[in-house]
């Protein structure tokens, strides 16, 4: 398996300035006259603390409750009704499963939020938004 390291860093006229210069040399010593891929992609911020701590503390637990699962059990349910992947197996079948959470961007993390508190309106369960009492949630 090839090595893979990560390194951030900020395009300042042209010339990546990284985060920490020194590593960066260290690991180009160590590739001395070998070949190497470098590849460039915009940084992708993940959720923020207060998402987490919002879905954890507010949406998860009203869902638990309208549903009777457990805390986990609820991630999971969620997770398979509004976040699967596609994957591929060796043989070519594509199978669907439940994406991770923790993965996604502060506005994809968003998204997904908005289509359980969505789906749930239709049930009937009100989930509060960031900042408001969680009052008749149910």
């Amino acid at each position: 398996m090839a090595e893979k390291e990560r390194f951030g860093g900020t395009v300042k006229r042209g010339v990546v300035v990284f985060d920490d210069p020194h590593r960066w040399r260290g690991i180009l010593a160590r590739h001395e006259t070998r070949r190497v891929t470098v590849t460039v992609r915009r940084e992708q911020v993940v959720r923020t603390l207060a998402q987490n701590k919002w879905y954890w503390a507010c949406v998860v637990p009203i869902v638990s409750d309208w549903t009777g699962y457990e805390k986990d059990e609820t991630h999971e349910l969620l997770k398979a009704l509004f976040l699967n992947v596609e994957k591929s197996l060796p043989t070519g079948e594509i199978v669907t499963v439940p994406g991770s959470t923790a993965a996604l961007s502060k506005e994809d993390f968003s998204g997904y939020c908005e289509r359980v508190a969505r789906w749930l309106a239709t049930q009937g369960v009100y989930v509060p938004q960031p900042g408001e009492t969680a009052e008749a949630t149910l």
